[in-house]
């Protein structure tokens, strides 16, 4: 690891290649410059000891980290992205013991610091960083969901921003500000609790986009990062797709929405609902019912009529006159399902937050970027509370 130290000028270092560095700027107003990366290159956060700790994220092409000290700017993508650093940032370090359950931050901004303890973090006022280190922790705030603002990056993972009601006084009070989350599977508001859980995607390029498209039309959800481990497997294993669908309609996730007992006319009609919602007319529904009902009497069994639906769905023009609508709902959500997976690399396996991922996408709905999808995922999870009373269901693993 290589020090570099500034003088009481104004001073700038570059750096456009891998390096483990730390710099100290001293004096001046001092900048980091991080070439043509993007600000989601990068995870940024801060130290006890005040430093600012700049690492490349996982798929950079060149690893970076970076310990910096009186450091004013970090510059980005060729000049066009500048971040402004606030020297030292005043964080008050809140530590865990390891034997209660609870850890509270003070008024001031706080660094809270979780244990292996299944904890509950609660920052209070001002902007917090809280990190709950191992086990499954949650984060809780005061008010109802809708009084704040929910948001993920690459670079800073998630963050939490009060942004309801503030009383009308001069000058305003404190409130509970903006809380950047490390190592968090849980985010509880006063009216819902969702979940954040995260875990390495791999590289899952050499899988079909047929997986995807069979979760979407089974479970009506993205798979994540969990889910998907496992179709990999199967499919790596020498499963093919067809299988896959075989085996996975046997569990209870799927059972349990489309009961054995079910005749194939409920099952259809079940099938097509959930599938096209909205997306198409009355009767387009009523006429893709019946067709699979014909499916069924012919001779096909769930796992056949499941891979040609969501086969079908995939070729399927969207401009066709009847399904162009479920056509590019359908496409929007493997666009969205993707990013949650391999981008954001959440890893839950509770069916209701996966199916709140998509709450908010339908056939109209833009995504043609990242943060697009992004948006629609962060809206999603921050709508409609989920049934309380309902179980978290899980797969059976294959192997």
């Amino acid at each position: 690891m290589t020090t570099y130290y500034g003088d009481e000028k104004d001073n700038t270092w570059t750096i456009q290649w891998a390096a483990v560095v730390t710099i100290d700027g001293l004096g001046g107003e001092d900048t980091l410059r991080l070439g043509t990366s993007k600000r989601t290159d990068y995870r940024i956060m801060q130290a006890e000891d005040g430093a600012i700790l700049v690492e490349s994220v996982s798929r950079a092409s060149a690893p970076f980290k970076g310990t910096l000290y009186n450091i004013e700017k970090l510059v980005f993508d060729n000049g066009k992205d500048v971040m402004e650093l606030s020297a030292g940032l005043g964080l008050n370090k809140v530590q865990g013991d390891g034997v209660n359950a609870l850890i509270s931050g003070t008024d001031a901004a706080d660094h809270l610091v979780g244990t292996a303890l299944d904890e509950r973090l609660v920052g209070g006022l001002g902007n917090d960083l809280i990190d709950g280190g191992a086990g499954i922790d949650t984060v809780a705030y005061s008010a109802q969901a809708e009084n704040y603002a929910l948001s993920w990056t690459k670079a800073a993972g998630w963050k939490v921003t009060f942004d309801g009601p503030v009383a009308a006084v001069v000058p305003p009070p404190p409130t509970e500000g903006t809380d950047t989350l490390a190592h968090i599977e849980r985010i509880a508001f006063s009216d819902r609790t969702i979940s954040i859980e995260s875990a390495p995607a791999g590289n899952f390029s050499d899988l079909p986009d047929a997986l995807y498209h069979f979760f979407l039309v089974a479970f009506g959800a993205p798979p994540g990062v969990t889910y998907m481990d496992q179709l990999a497997e199967a499919y790596r294993f020498g499963y093919s797709v067809e299988k896959i669908v075989e085996v996975f309609i046997t569990k209870p996730q799927f059972t349990d929405v489309y009961p054995v007992a079910l005749s194939d006319r409920a099952l259809s009609e079940r099938l097509v609902e959930n599938v096209i919602g909205g997306s198409a007319s009355a009767a387009v529904k009523a006429e893709a019912v019946e067709d699979l009902v014909g499916a069924f009497e012919s001779g096909m069994s769930r796992a056949d009529v499941i891979f040609t639906v969501f086969g079908n769905l995939a070729k399927m023009p969207q401009t066709d006159a009847k399904y162009g609508g479920v056509a590019k709902l359908f496409a929007n959500q493997v666009a969205v399902a993707k990013v949650y997976t391999e981008v954001m690399e959440q890893s839950t396996t509770d069916l209701d937050t996966l199916r709140d991922v998509l709450d908010a996408v339908t056939a109209n709905t833009t995504v043609a970027s990242q943060d697009d999808a992004v948006a629609l995922i962060v809206q999603g999870l921050m709508g409609d509370t989920p049934d309380p009373t309902a179980s978290w269901l899980r797969f059976d693993p294959f192997f």
